[in-house]
């Protein structure tokens, strides 16, 4: 597999500078999506400062068990990956 490359995602879309990567090769591709989840905790010893902690909130098969993968080569500008909700009912594993 490559070296890892990241980048950030806006608005449904994403850049990653040539200098930064990817390169070409192949690559397992995980997409991460976080939420506040309406906790917090203590940002330090004092308890003066609260955190608010956030939320993965997308299935586990696009990020930590992903099952994207993608070739880059030098002409490829663009990479598209169509992520599905998940079904009504079922349960979110972690």
């Amino acid at each position: 597999m490559g070296r890892p490359a990241a980048g950030e995602i806006v608005d449904g879309r994403y850049e990653i500078p040539r200098s930064e990567g990817p390169f070409t090769g192949e690559y397992r591709v995980m997409i991460y999506a976080e939420r506040p989840s309406g906790r917090t905790m203590q940002a330090d010893e004092s308890g003066s400062e609260t955190l608010e902690l956030l939320e993965q909130y997308l299935p586990s098969t696009y990020n930590d068990r992903t099952t994207l993968e993608a070739w880059i080569d030098g002409d490829r500008l663009d990479l598209d990956f169509p992520l599905e909700k998940p079904r009504a009912g079922g349960r979110r594993k972690r």
